[in-house]
């Protein structure tokens, strides 16, 4: 499936999409170029239009990235809110993506080696 995010640089608004492959793995792509990760992804767009946005980690990315208006930030907490509720521990974009359906049989729940989910990064 494909998400697609969008970061405000200088006024300007770049798009770049996240993608979950056939395998559950989440890519995100901009540009034709593929990034495992939200940092290089990110940079990747503020230099495409010669901004000074300044990012150090993903975390930072998160504030910036935005889906539907909300940051990716925004959204990681109300995933984890909801999961907690639950008392799931979705671990993989297959569980979070279950999570947002509402289909919890298909997500481990929360047991007492689980992590944390307060502190989502």
């Amino acid at each position: 499936g494909v998400g697609e995010l969008e970061l405000k640089v200088n006024a300007k608004t770049v798009k770049g999409d996240f993608i979950v492959d056939k395998d559950g793995k989440g890519k995100y792509m901009f540009g034709g170029r593929t990034f495992g990760d939200a940092l290089s992804f990110t940079l990747a767009m503020i230099k495409s239009v010669n901004g000074t946005i300044k990012c150090k980690s993903n975390a930072d990315c998160w504030k910036l990235l935005k889906q539907d208006g909300k940051s990716m930030q925004e959204l990681k907490k109300e995933a984890a809110e909801k999961a907690k509720a639950a008392r799931v521990n979705p671990r993989s974009i297959v569980e979070w993506k279950a999570l947002k359906e509402g289909n919890l049989g298909k997500i481990r729940k929360l047991g007492s080696n689980a992590l944390p989910l307060n502190e989502v990064e």
